[in-house]
């Protein structure tokens, strides 16, 4: 029985070892895809609003295939740098249902991808993680006003 256990034990540590190989080797592949995404979110910023952002983040994720890892992560990528180098980022995330919880956001997400043409799950799943964006974005926001009146 005990040889048995270590013997799974010792096949999913062997197979663990090779899927962080195979990612880690699959994220170095990607370096500079995701560097171009970057540099296209912070020129995208500087001339667009948050909406705009939110709206190619649509396009974007909403033009990704049903398996497409990295092309879901490159528009969740552009998504967040897009929203950390525009202006009124606070103002569009305050005109979300961030707040009430994970269906409101997925419900909002919904109809701005359909909005957007884009009713894909990549589209929706995209969006709805604006939602612990904004929250962490208003959080952090809160604390620098705190820090700042002490």
């Amino acid at each position: 029985m005990i040889k048995w256990i270590l013997g799974i034990l010792v096949v999913v540590a062997l197979l663990a070892g090779i899927g962080v190989w195979w990612f880690t080797s699959w994220i170095k592949s990607q370096e500079g895809d995701f560097t171009e995404t970057m540099d296209y979110a912070t020129q995208f910023a500087q001339t667009h609003t948050a909406t705009q952002c939110a709206e190619e983040s649509a396009k974007l994720a909403g033009d990704c295939g049903s398996f497409s890892m990295s092309c879901l992560i490159k528009a969740q990528l552009f998504m967040q740098v897009c929203f950390d180098n525009t202006q009124d980022t606070l103002a569009f995330c305050q005109a979300t249902p961030y707040k009430e919880g994970n269906v409101a956001m997925a419900t909002w997400a919904t109809t701005f991808c359909a909005e957007q043409n884009k009713s894909g799950q990549g589209c929706i799943s995209t969006l709805t993680q604006l939602g612990d964006y904004c929250s962490n974005q208003l959080i952090d926001e809160h604390n620098e006003k705190a820090n700042d009146a002490s």
